[in-house]
């Protein structure tokens, strides 16, 4: 059996790359653990032609909420960015 650790980090990474790669679809310059403003975003991505700037913060387990609001009041200053809090969470255990 997985420790539950261990399927939050898999399920947040695995997030984090999915959401990489539709982003780059949709024309975004995309770059995972962004450092800005004393906070530590999992990705941040502008995209190519409008120049829009998205702030993603992935979570997939109980999370400190102050902080989460911290970032997305930070990124609600600057103009023409939007912040976007994804929530990852394993499926329901099968019934036998």
């Amino acid at each position: 059996m997985i420790a539950t650790s261990d399927l939050r980090k898999y399920l947040h990474d695995a997030k984090v790359l999915d959401l990489k790669e539709k982003l780059t679809k949709q024309g975004y310059t995309v770059q995972t653990d962004y450092h800005e403003g004393g906070f530590v975003f999992d990705l941040f991505a502008i995209h190519d032609a409008s120049g829009q700037k998205l702030y993603v913060e992935v979570k997939s387990s109980p999370t400190d909420n102050k902080r989460v609001a911290q970032m997305s009041t930070y990124v609600k200053k600057n103009s023409n960015a939007k912040f976007q809090l994804v929530v990852v969470s394993p499926p329901p255990p099968q019934k036998n």
